[in-house]
């Protein structure tokens, strides 16, 4: 069962032992922080894990550096890897990014946002594909522009369509859409998601 993050908070809310109209009013960015938490997960990796299928549904997962490319995520891959060629066919494809070992030693509570994106591959030189390239040699350092100069590198842009993040030990929250690109947006625009 789904549960989307406005469900989870009513239920917080309720859980509180609070009059429901009361605690809506006083915890009214309840349905916020979750997003605001996921935000700072993203914010804090320069990696994420890729996982697409091939033409015959077998899966394969790739770990990739990433940038904010607008309201998505960017990244640039060899045309010879297995992975590009299942995004630039549009098969699904999911990516998920997790918190490091050290901000929490226990595995199954570690946060981590899971995300199915669409992909899509801007035409080399267009203003998309540019961002991409400039966003990552920004994020990511020099060697981006070695690899702009390699005839098999292309820029793609994974819009997010739907994701969950779980902070914990029973605390997943589902984001839609335009929650994740209003995230990925603030972040592209190098805003701080703060507290």
């Amino acid at each position: 069962m789904l549960w989307n993050a406005r469900v989870i908070a009513t239920w917080l809310v309720i859980a509180d032992g609070a009059p429901l109209g009361v605690a809506c009013k006083e915890r009214k960015n309840i349905v916020d922080e979750p997003l605001r938490e996921a935000a700072r997960l993203v914010a804090g990796q320069r990696w994420f894990a890729l996982a697409t299928v091939d033409a015959n549904g077998s899966p394969t997962v790739s770990y990739l550096p990433f940038a904010f490319a607008g309201a998505a995520f960017g990244i640039v891959a060899s045309r010879l890897a297995a992975h590009t060629a299942n995004l630039t066919a549009r098969r699904p494809a999911s990516i998920l990014i997790v918190a490091e070992d050290a901000e929490q030693r226990d595995a199954y509570a570690r946060a981590r946002l899971t995300i199915a994106v669409d992909a899509s591959a801007p035409a080399p030189g267009s203003v998309p594909a540019n961002a991409v390239w400039s966003g990552l040699e920004a994020r990511q350092g020099a060697t981006v522009r070695t690899l702009r100069t390699l005839p098999d590198f292309t820029a793609i842009v994974l819009e997010p369509a739907a994701g969950r993040f779980v902070a914990g030990f029973a605390a997943a929250f589902d984001f839609d859409r335009a929650q994740l690109a209003e995230m990925l947006h603030a972040q592209s625009d190098g805003t701080v998601i703060s507290e």
